[in-house]
């Protein structure tokens, strides 16, 4: 079989190695006691999913169907910022993380295109102690990924937006939560302590920057995904890209 893939393909007999060791389940971490732990999911590289090659002997085993359903797995992972396992890859996570930073901008510039009309002015990943020179705000709040003000309706809004992977098991559903919403550095904690200074200090701010009439604030948590906080509750709407784009053109 290596022999067959030299020379059917562009890639050396080394790559073919690599290849199989990297789908070849080792029969020796096999155990038949105990729990299987599913909700381990991502710390266990060595199952049959993920590794549907058996090498016995001379002889290589393996499904064709399975292979092919492997290699989806891979790439609509990698397309969805999730991966079958995540132990041993941490080059790879690195990488997707990055990725997902990249989206994360991308939502950031399409949520500011909504507000091209000259009624609003919008200000994107800023800290607002360089929005509001004359106050002194303090320079470990954070920044606001993007501030609009709306002179039309005299409102000012405030976006923190996150991409978010998909969930594969309960405990990725737990582990968002905690993420994102109830952990004592979640970021939707980080970004209510941003959305609450802000509206003590509203008038103040409005007053330093120019705007002579009184502004309300709304504030907005917006994400790639369907999603709630299921254990805290928060000042801010959390919302999907989608859906307040469907909304914002009603």
């Amino acid at each position: 079989m290596a022999k067959y893939f030299e020379e059917n393909s562009d890639y050396s007999i080394e790559i073919f190695y690599g290849v199989l060791k990297f789908l070849v389940i080792e029969k020796k971490k096999i155990t038949t006691n105990g729990v299987i732990p599913i909700w381990e999911k991502k710390k266990r590289d060595n199952k049959f999913s993920a590794k549907p090659i058996i090498v016995n002997h001379n002889s290589i085993i393996f499904s064709p169907i399975i292979l092919d359903r492997l290699a989806k797995d891979w790439t609509e992972g990698m397309m969805n910022f999730i991966l079958p396992y995540d132990i041993g890859m941490q080059n790879t996570l690195n990488t997707i993380n990055s990725w997902k930073k990249f989206y994360e901008q991308q939502i950031v510039q399409n949520l500011n295109g909504l507000f091209k009309d000259n009624r609003y002015v919008t200000h994107i990943d800023q800290e607002l102690y360089k929005l509001d020179i004359k106050g002194n705000h303090p320079r470990n709040l954070g920044d606001y990924d993007l501030i609009v003000i709306d002179n039309k309706l005299k409102e000012i809004l405030l976006f923190e937006v996150k991409y978010m992977r998909l969930s594969q098991t309960m405990k990725d559903s737990m582990g968002d939560q905690k993420e994102y919403f109830f952990g004592g550095k979640s970021k939707g904690l980080k970004f209510k302590r941003r959305v609450e200074y802000f509206e003590e200090n509203l008038d103040v701010i409005c007053r330093n920057i120019g705007l002579e009439e009184r502004y309300s604030l709304k504030s907005y948590f917006i994400t790639n995904k369907l999603i709630k906080s299921n254990f805290v509750e928060f000042p801010f709407e959390i919302i999907s890209f989608n859906e307040f784009k469907s909304l914002n053109n009603d």
